[in-house]
């Protein structure tokens, strides 16, 4: 399964991609987990984000990047009307340059239709596979051995991680309240 690496964010920002509400981050979270309470992550569910993660990719902006508060998103999922493809919400300068059959399978991804519609993992890795583009990556790790050397001597500033576990508590309390004041 597609971990939600919005968590990771918080040491550096608050921006509207880091947040720590249960539906992760909403800007690559599927419809169903956003607007169904107590909505569990699904493989269907990674599949909506592993099609963000594209669009992000393919286009250097994060998905739904039009929505500038994720009530906004949320409204607009209920409504089944947008994907990261729609043109309601990028333009089509930013999505023009992607490859035909890369973009029909991302709108697969996007299908509200989870269950019966999104792609499974494995046809997604035979797609990539049925593209057949050379791996030029080196062979062998490509980590350098300075960098095994230097995380042996990781020193951890316990006061710097404590007052960012405030920071993400706080986090979580202002989004929780920003829930709820937009269900008012």
């Amino acid at each position: 399964m597609i971990a939600d690496f919005g968590i990771s964010h918080i040491v550096l920002t608050r921006l509207k991609t880091t947040t720590l509400v249960s539906t992760g981050t909403p800007y690559w979270t599927a419809p169903e987990l956003a607007t169904q309470p107590g909505a569990r992550p699904t493989f269907e569910s990674d599949i909506w984000s592993f099609g963000c993660l594209a669009f992000e990719v393919l286009t250097d902006k994060a998905p739904f990047y039009s929505f500038n508060r994720p009530p906004q998103l949320l409204v607009a999922f209920v409504q089944r009307k947008v994907t990261p493809l729609s043109s309601s919400v990028s333009s089509p300068e930013d999505t023009n340059h992607i490859d035909i059959r890369v973009r029909k399978l991302m709108e697969r991804c996007f299908n509200y239709l989870a269950d019966a519609h999104r792609p499974k993992s494995g046809e997604i890795v035979q797609f990539f596979a049925d593209l057949n583009i050379p791996d030029n990556r080196p062979l062998g790790d490509s980590t350098p051995i300075a960098t095994h050397r230097a995380r042996t001597d990781i020193q951890i500033d316990y006061q710097r991680v404590y007052k960012l576990l405030e920071l993400v508590e706080e986090n979580m309390r202002d989004s929780k309240k920003t829930v709820e004041d937009e269900k008012k």
